[in-house]
């Protein structure tokens, strides 16, 4: 027998789905509350190199770097070619206090380095955070290489099984450092934990609609300008 219906299921279970992803809605749902204080690049270069997968060393020494005005406007292709950018932050006007991260938001792959070739972090289209609290001690400024790869994680097709696009362009849309909100950033997992349930154990369990309540509640609760009270 069916769990009793006080709500519609479907409206519920997606108006909680809206609030916490980054699609319609996004002035107004939590994830506009995620982070703050964004600070850009003071400098951006970008090398393009004659040959397919130069290693570190040749990218950290190349001399044909040229300056990028804009990443978000900026495309890199063709299809499977690789692109290094060398990146500068002003770490100066940047707390350490609260958790700091680099926002790398971009539909390719992309490996993060020191300036001594160490690697950090890979980004991809599921993968776009890496904190640098443990790098802005006795630093005035925040500087990295990153490794762009013109693919994606399964490739350069459409559906993953495609034949690859040959003159594809890519794209970085966001490279920024910003502070990350604790109270709604364990929000959002809360509720994504309330969503993930609710969807899995479906609209016959009577255990699905109380979590559904319970995140609705706190849905018309937030208020944007108050993400703290949580």
């Amino acid at each position: 027998m069916s769990a009793p219906m006080f709500k519609h299921w479907r409206t519920t279970l997606e108006r909680l789905e809206k609030f916490i992803s980054k699609g319609q809605f996004s002035d107004y749902n939590i994830s506009k509350c995620h982070f703050s204080g964004f600070i850009n690049p003071s400098s951006i270069m970008c090398w393009t190199p004659s040959e397919a997968r130069p290693p570190f060393s040749l990218a950290i020494s190349s001399r044909d770097y040229v300056k990028v005005d804009g990443i978000s406007s900026h495309t890199f292709s063709p299809t499977w070619s690789t692109h290094w950018l060398k990146i500068k932050f002003p770490a100066d006007c940047i707390s350490p206090s609260s958790p700091v991260y680099l926002i790398v938001d971009c539909d390719c792959e992309a490996l993060l380095y020191s300036m001594k070739g160490r690697p950090l972090q890979a980004f991809s289209e599921n993968r776009k955070y890496f904190q640098v609290n443990q790098l802005l001690e006795d630093s005035k400024c925040l500087e990295f290489m990153l490794e762009v790869a013109c693919n994606g994680l399964f490739g350069a097709g459409d559906y993953c099984i495609g034949p690859p696009k040959l003159e594809k362009k890519f794209n970085i849309s966001q490279l920024q450092i910003a502070r990350r909100n604790v109270e709604p950033h364990l929000l959002l997992e809360n509720l994504t934990l309330l969503y993930e349930m609710a969807k899995e154990l479906g609209s016959d369990s009577n255990y699905a609609h109380h979590l559904l309540f319970l995140a609705n509640d706190i849905i018309n609760s937030y208020d944007i300008n108050q993400v703290n009270i949580f």
